[in-house]
């Protein structure tokens, strides 16, 4: 065979891992579509709704502008499958708990113990902040 048999066949075999680890999560297509699932969701009633992906994470938490940073108030909860989530109620006149414009990020604390301040993979939309770093920005104009 040709000299780069080995290279092409360990290629396919990527493939075909990657490929089951996504038939795992229903196939490509849905994969392809998490953004509809993960991230921040406005709700009909005016809540909203966070949904991570953080296996690992021992713990993760929502904070920003909507709560002068504060990393303890909103702890999301964590299922079987490794999927973290949160609903923020909306505020007594029925509007979205983080306004338009606002910044946020997550707190999550690995198997080590470690906390770390990221931004969803799912952000519909970021910024850069003063120290040069990006924060999530909740888009509903």
């Amino acid at each position: 065979m040709g000299e780069f048999e080995n290279d092409i066949k360990l290629r396919i075999n990527k493939f075909n891992e990657w490929m089951g680890k996504f038939d795992g999560e229903g196939g490509l297509l849905n994969v392809a579509r998490s953004f509809k699932k993960f991230g921040l969701h406005l709700q009909e009633n005016g809540d909203i709704k966070l949904h991570e992906w953080a296996p690992s994470a021992n713990q993760m938490s929502i904070f920003g502008d909507f709560n002068n940073w504060d990393r303890n108030q909103y702890q999301a909860q964590k299922d079987m499958f490794g999927h973290w989530t949160i609903t923020l109620k909306a505020k007594e006149d029925g509007t979205p708990l983080i306004e338009h414009g606002q910044r946020w990020k997550l707190q999550i604390t690995g198997p080590d113990g470690q906390s770390m301040d990221r931004n969803s993979a799912w952000s519909t939309y970021v910024c850069q902040n003063d120290s040069r770093l990006f924060d999530s920005v909740f888009y509903n104009p």
